[in-house]
């Protein structure tokens, strides 16, 4: 549907954030929100922050809401109330049949304040739609996460079956067993009320409809995100120092110091640098590791950029050398870090865990590691990399850039609207 037509329709979007536009996290809504800013008369972005820290520009026809995402404790015992409500004991019913779930006190809490919050946001978007959307038929949905935003969605769209709905899902909101207890909840309600499910890998398209036992799979599809190149990238020469570079939050599931023990593991006289863009909760204990290991070892080096923006991380891969992008998180959906890498032409070494393997091409455009990789893995496959010729290394990086123009390039993929 052209573009122009789209706007004749005056459809108007509310769209899910857990914090966009506030503070530094998730950048690559910002590759989004203009492309989907040109399909609709106006965007309403609900946040689940509160309006503090850093406001980042939202192009001129959106309008911003906030939605505090967690309960006092009033409402907390208000939600056991819920135990009566036909999705609560639906739920149950689903669970128990299920012999990879175990109904207990820590799974009904969790269900309890999730369909208690989704009521909440039921009343709150209503009350949205009825300032914004004359008529509710001209409203579409669209969480950007699998959460209980999500639900509240379903809930909406349940009441009102003309309103249009869709959710992404990406990692941390598709994988019960990066959940302790390992569960989430209502997937198959939000399944079964939404027009569109999109997953940002086919893997993560498969696990859901696995772990779910979903039957019904015309509404589940798959959309990779992608990333804009925001500079031209410059051309590569090979020199005495091999740099590495990793990019995310500084927390333990990205398993930083599995990256630092496996380069000071290489063995190797070649001169290694090792640079960490990003920052987090555990900097100075990566840091104070770093040092220890790398002590006594003149030809290695490290740089930790603390926290930085994503602007920066792109003029970095410009202004910068780097050899090889490293990642060692234990979960993963499908990193847009290792995107932002195959834009500027950087190879990547990365365990083959969520839809990496979606992304890395053994022995093409890097290297897939176990899913499970010992700091030796990590290590042999460096080493290996670093041994590679020059024209070798050209190219994997060719290689990689390709595969960011064809699969994960923004520009191509966020160009048609979503609802279609």
């Amino acid at each position: 549907m052209p573009i122009n037509q789209i706007l004749v329709n005056k459809k108007v979007l509310f769209f899910f954030t857990a914090s966009y536009p506030y503070g530094k996290d998730e950048t690559f809504i910002e590759y989004e929100i203009e492309d989907l800013c040109r399909h609709y008369q106006k965007i309403i972005i609900i946040s689940n922050s509160k309006e503090d820290g850093t406001k980042r520009r939202t192009p001129e026809n959106t309008i911003l809401l906030n939605f505090p995402y967690n309960l006092s404790f009033f409402e907390k015992i208000a939600a056991l109330k819920e135990i009566f409500s036909p999705i609560y004991k639906n739920e149950v019913a689903i669970i128990k049949d299920n012999p990879d779930l175990l109904y207990d006190r820590k799974i009904k809490n969790i269900l309890l304040t999730s369909v208690y919050k989704a009521k909440k946001i039921r009343t709150f978007l209503m009350k949205a739609i009825r300032e914004h959307v004359p008529n509710n038929s001209e409203a579409c949905l669209y969480s950007y996460w699998m959460n209980d935003m999500a639900i509240g969605c379903a809930l909406t769209k349940s009441d009102n079956p003309k309103i249009q709905f869709i959710s992404r899902v990406h990692g941390w909101d598709l994988y019960f067993e990066r959940h302790s207890p390992p569960y989430l909840p209502l997937r198959t309600f939000i399944c079964h009320k939404a027009d569109k499910i999109i997953f940002i890998s086919e893997q993560s398209r498969k696990y859901f409809i696995n772990k779910n036992r979903i039957l019904n799979t015309l509404n589940l599809e798959v959309s990779y995100l992608g990333t804009k190149r925001l500079n031209e990238p410059k051309d590569y020469c090979k020199n005495d120092t091999f740099h590495i570079v990793s990019c995310s939050s500084v927390i333990p599931l990205k398993q930083l110091e599995k990256i630092a023990e496996s380069i000071a593991g290489i063995k190797t006289s070649q001169s290694i640098k090792w640079t960490h863009l990003g920052g987090g909760q555990c900097l100075n204990e990566i840091i104070a590791l770093t040092e220890n290991l790398f002590k006594g070892k003149t030809h290695l080096s490290y740089f930790f950029s603390g926290s930085i923006s994503n602007n920066k991380v792109h003029d970095f891969y410009v202004t910068e050398k780097v050899d090889l992008f490293i990642n060692a998180s234990c979960y993963e959906g499908l990193p847009v870090s290792i995107m932002e890498a195959f834009s500027y032409g950087i190879p990547a070494i990365a365990p083959d865990i969520g839809g990496i393997s979606e992304i890395i091409d053994h022995q093409k455009n890097g290297f897939l590691l176990p899913s499970k990789p010992t700091k030796e893995d990590i290590s042999s496959a460096m080493k290996s990399f670093i041994e590679l010729s020059e024209a070798e290394i050209l190219e994997y990086r060719k290689n990689a850039m390709e595969k960011w123009d064809v699969s994960f390039n923004a520009v191509k993929n966020f160009k048609e609207d979503p609802f279609l």
